[in-house]
């Protein structure tokens, strides 16, 4: 099936996201919430009591003081924010050229980078679980990403982060590579379906294939229902955005995934439908391996209403 898809865009939306683009590089839009997440914003070293009172909810992270408040599409994610999911939670964050962050439940990350906007921005995954679809030709292509057992190098451009905070990392890499050192030891490149697992201890990464089970929870982790009909004008061109980037790293580096990917009556892609796809596809082939801490069965039933215990686990992979 030949994959046609409209990214037409009426000029007045054009004109609105040529505002957009122009804005800082590095700062991103939540494009959608599921369940309930917090940002943290302004931090500070010191805690002023006055200034305390008059913002409201103040919480500490990793030895500065934030700003709380609840997380709503629309808000922008800025230099030294935090961005934290309850359990059962998750957000979409998507950037002016179309990178994608997908946060999944009970995690928590902080976004920074030093002056001016072309220098590399940092993610710091303090716990759980990330997806990061990102342009090799954006202002992210060498973006670092840390967690308490590693360092991450991304080269593009389909990834999965999973921490716990209790010193192992795993990453996953469905399209693209990543650059992995361990706090000690020399750095391995995880090249696309391939995953590795870093110790805190382990001076060695090694590498295997990805699992159906590494694959089960990526879906979950990142599964967000499709976004038909965004409120703002801002979120809509954002949403194209983010479809124009994937298509065209699929387009790029995995061209024989087009003929599967779905898409309605109306030859319209929506990118969650997109993404879900492309890790369904690499479910198909890939080998069955339990992790030492297998995700728990609740974690493991996606909001579309697939339960990928019996989908990859009990049905032995077959679909």
């Amino acid at each position: 099936m030949k994959l046609t898809h409209s990214l037409f865009v009426p000029l007045w939306i054009m004109g609105f996201a040529t505002g957009v683009l122009a804005s800082d590089a590095q700062v991103a839009t939540v494009a959608q919430v599921e369940g309930r997440a917090q940002i943290f914003t302004r931090p500070s070293k010191k805690l002023d009591p006055k200034v305390a009172a008059d913002d409201g909810v103040i919480a500490s992270f990793e030895g500065e003081y934030y700003r709380v408040k609840d997380l709503k599409a629309s808000d922008r994610v800025e230099n030294g924010n935090v961005v934290r999911t309850l359990p059962g939670a998750k957000v979409k964050v998507i950037y002016d050229n179309g990178d994608q962050i997908y946060v999944g439940p009970g995690s928590s990350y902080r976004i920074s980078w030093k002056g001016e906007v072309k220098t590399v921005p940092e993610i710091r995954l303090a716990y759980g679980r990330i997806r990061g679809v990102i342009s090799k030709e954006g202002p992210r292509k060498k973006v670092i990403i840390r967690t308490r057992s590693a360092v991450m190098g991304v080269r593009g451009t389909d990834f999965f982060i999973s921490d716990e905070g209790q010193g192992e990392t795993s990453v996953s890499v469905l399209r693209g590579a990543v650059e992995v050192a361990p706090t000690r030891g020399k750095a391995t490149v995880v090249e696309t379906g391939m995953t590795a697992e870093v110790l805190t201890k382990r001076v060695e990464i090694p590498l295997r294939k990805i699992s159906k089970e590494d694959l089960g929870e990526i879906r979950v982790a990142s599964s967000l229902p499709v976004n038909k009909d965004p409120a703002q004008v801002s979120l809509k061109v954002l949403e194209q955005k983010a479809l124009e980037v994937t298509l065209k790293d699929i387009r790029t580096y995995q061209p024989e995934l087009l003929k599967d990917i779905p898409q309605s009556s109306s030859g319209q892609v929506a990118v969650a439908d997109l993404n879900a796809k492309v890790v369904d596809i690499a479910a198909v082939s890939a080998p069955s391996i339990p992790k030492r801490k297998r995700p728990g069965l609740e974690e493991l039933k996606s909001p579309d209403g697939v339960d990928y215990y019996e989908k990859y686990f009990q049905g032995g992979g077959s679909h």
